[in-house]
């Protein structure tokens, strides 16, 4: 598997709460809600690489970050795959053991946010690519 382009971008922190009526009509593209980041494989040795994607980020690319050792590390979701919005990334080989958060947000502004963990023990895992472009009409 190859790495990817890692992009360190600004992000917003938090999820974005109480938008009123006018304001959700007035940007019918942007969401108060929070949508999800998948990562595969979900659980993930230190060295190697995760996938992280996300379906509810159609128009525009998704930043996301991880926060291992008080380290804040940044992954651009950018590429199409069946999954959705797409990224790489390689775990450090010094990650402790534990759950991790992956938060951040769409290019519209919409939360998106996930979790994987990363083992003592390496279990062998492999998985196919399969490569498909998405086309999507996307108003900006």
């Amino acid at each position: 598997m190859r790495v990817s382009r890692i992009a360190a971008i600004t992000v917003m922190g938090a999820a974005v709460f109480g938008v009123s009526a006018t304001s959700a009509y007035a940007d019918s593209d942007r969401s108060d809600r929070s949508g999800q980041v998948e990562a595969s494989p979900h659980v993930v040795k230190p060295g190697h690489v995760i996938r992280f994607s996300t379906e509810s980020c159609h128009c525009g690319p998704a930043k996301v970050h991880v926060t291992i050792d008080q380290k804040r590390y940044w992954v651009k979701l950018a590429k199409w795959t069946d999954e959705g919005k797409t990224g790489w990334f390689k775990v450090p080989r010094d990650t402790d053991p534990g759950r991790y958060e992956v938060e951040g947000h769409c290019h519209n502004g919409r939360s998106i946010e996930g979790t994987f963990w990363v083992a003592k023990e390496h279990k062998k895992h492999h998985e196919g690519h399969h490569r498909h472009h998405h086309h999507h009409h996307c108003e900006d």
